[in-house]
């Protein structure tokens, strides 16, 4: 977890950088020397002054244009960005003074957030919670092209307009406090691309999804109680839309191509609430950040248990909440999810292997966003399922070259009537499955790693996993 900010350094930085300051142009924080805009597009910049003009220039096509301060001091406008590269600058003048945005790069941008999965830096938490190949990664990591803004820990009890942080572009000294997942998956972006790639890092560990909600949509739900705005820090981080207000509202409507989300760790005992909320925040960013229904992909969480919890929540839920984000894709368009059930940890919520993460959430972007149509971003996922005597056939799309790991598998289950689940022979077949087990003569259901701690061993011939599945629906125990 990041360390907090003293608060009265934090009070200090959030207003005093910001606030409208005579005889100079106020920007936030996000508006700042080295940073990277979304090319081809239009883009928004936004400030404060005493004035009643603002004149903005920006030197990749030296057009000018003049925006309105309107009354309470605030400007807004948006500018049109070219073809990747740099650097470049922004001026801003308001007639008197002038601030010049300096070491602008035009490329990829994406925001990064959720709880401590995707806060976990590059160098690792500790010595028994690391990151794989951290140190080679740290070491080979400069790169003037890859840069990270991270927004600082912060939970406020009314939408504020600024954050604290800044941009850095990757080197050996600063992508160390990166966020792993974002930093190998911005990596794998521009190695492709061939165009500098920016992570908005917004993440804080141990969050519930509630806090990165706005009040006003949180009022719709009964099980949470939204306080009223006051120019106060929260004291927990998991005050309901305390995060939303801190380090998202600030950065509404920066321009970004498209957006990371690897949480659900802390609500991982109630899969059922978890659905609701989930897509109610995603339709909440995206309306308020005003630039469509931009990519939204996300991180299904990994097999977990941690020794002496073998309880109902952590044996039987966590495969029912995983059940649900593999689901949530048919819920939320332009959506993708990154399936991680052979890359868990037994022993820590916080897997080592991150760069798999990364690169399978680039994957995605790069097939669904970018076009890139013959680079596969999924493993097999279930389609149907049909008996044959005391066999379920279970289909798949993403199928081509189905194998299981070690040559079988350990995590098939099949039920008769009597709903009891018991180990199944899987057999491959082309694009199916076959599963039996001689006790059960009449199975009606299957489970595929569906516990809480399992090793995925069903992938396709692109090495990618399936993810747990039912084909019953039944109440789990």
């Amino acid at each position: 977890m990041k360390k907090l900010i003293p608060f009265f350094l934090l009070i200090g930085l959030l207003f005093a950088g910001y606030d409208r300051v005579k005889g100079q142009v106020a920007l936030p924080a996000i508006f700042s020397d080295g940073m990277v805009l979304q090319q081809q597009s239009e883009v928004a910049i936004w400030g404060k002054s005493d004035k009643k003009t603002i004149e903005i220039t920006t030197s990749w096509n030296n057009k000018k244009c003049s925006v309105s301060v309107v009354a309470n001091g605030t400007w807004r406008t948006k500018v049109k960005t070219g073809k990747a590269g740099g650097p470049f600058t922004i001026t801003i003048s308001d007639g008197d003074h002038e601030k010049i945005i300096e070491d602008i790069l035009l490329g990829e941008v994406w925001l990064a957030s959720g709880q401590s999965n995707m806060d976990m830096a590059l160098k690792g938490r500790d010595k028994r919670q690391p990151v794989n190949n951290s140190e080679e990664e740290i070491k080979n990591s400069l790169n003037p092209n890859i840069r990270f803004f991270d927004v600082k820990n912060n939970s406020w009890a009314k939408p504020l307009d600024d954050v604290t942080g800044r941009w850095v572009s990757a080197s050996p000294r600063t992508s160390r406090n990166f966020s792993a997942v974002a930093y190998f998956f911005a990596k794998d972006l521009h190695h492709r691309l061939k165009v500098p790639v920016a992570i908005v890092q917004s993440a804080y560990g141990g969050t519930h999804i509630a806090g990165w909600m706005s009040g006003e949509v949180l009022s719709k739900f009964s099980e949470f109680e939204v306080k009223p705005e006051a120019d106060s820090a929260y004291t927990n981080r998991n005050t309901p839309a305390g995060l939303f207000n801190a380090m998202i509202h600030p950065i509404l409507g920066y321009g970004i191509k498209g957006a990371l989300w690897y949480q659900g760790e802390h609500n991982r005992a109630e899969p059922e609430l978890y659905s609701r909320l989930f897509p109610e925040m995603v339709s909440q960013w995206r309306k308020d950040w005003g630039i469509g229904d931009f990519p939204f992909y996300y991180v299904q969480l990994a097999p977990y248990l941690r020794a002496g919890k073998k309880t109902l929540d952590i044996q039987d839920i966590i495969p029912v909440f995983r059940e649900m984000q593999a689901h949530a894709t048919n819920h939320i368009k332009n959506s993708g999810i990154a399936i991680l059930t052979d890359i868990g940890s037994e022993s820590t919520v916080h897997p080592p292997e991150k760069e798999a993460v990364g690169d399978r959430l680039s994957y995605i972007a790069l097939n669904k966003t970018y076009g890139f149509m013959k680079i596969p971003y999924s493993g097999p996922v279930y389609k149907s399922m049909k008996s044959e005597g005391n066999t379920l056939i279970l289909s798949f799309n993403h199928a081509e070259g189905l194998y299981l790991k070690n040559k079988s598998s350990v995590n098939f289950e099949v039920a008769g009537s009597d709903r009891v689940f018991h180990p199944a022979v899987a057999v491959i077949k082309g694009r199916t499955v076959r599963v039996s087990n001689p006790q059960v003569e009449k199975p009606i259901a299957a489970r595929y790693a569906f516990k809480a701690w399992v090793v995925g061993d069903l992938f396709n011939k692109h090495h990618l996993p399936a993810s747990s599945f039912r084909t019953d629906d039944w109440p789990v125990k």
